[in-house]
Order: C-alpha cells, then structure tokens, then sequence
C-alpha cells in the first residue's frame, strides 16, 4: 500500500467519523474539535490537562 492510498484512506474515515456526528453536533450546537475533546476525556480520564490532550490526541493548543 502506498503513502497516497493510506492518505486517501485516512481522509475517508475522517469524513466518515464527522457524518457520525454530524447530527448531534447539529442538535447541541457543540463543534466537533469541542467534541473531540469531550470524546478524549471520556475515553481518557487519567489524562484530564489541557497537555495531555495536545500530545496525546494531536490537536492545536487553540483548539484546546
């Protein structure tokens, strides 16, 4: 498998993980950078700073 399938692979399961979610972050109004911040801490509760979340999940510190 090359970098480029891989990559096309990992944008497709991106898309797909959003339209799970698209309705509840419709119905909450929560976005989904929030919820995946919600989802990390549920998942993750040892790992409760916003350090954890940035090393450990991938995201900006703004998004944070």
């Amino acid at each position: 498998m090359t970098y480029s399938h891989i990559l096309r692979f990992s944008r497709q399961m991106e898309r797909y993980y959003n339209d799970c979610f698209a309705d509840l972050t419709a119905r909450t109004g929560v976005s989904m950078n929030e919820l995946r911040v919600l989802l990390f801490l549920a998942n993750n509760p040892d790992c409760d700073t916003a350090r954890d979340i940035v090393e450990l999940r991938g995201l900006a510190k703004s998004q944070v």
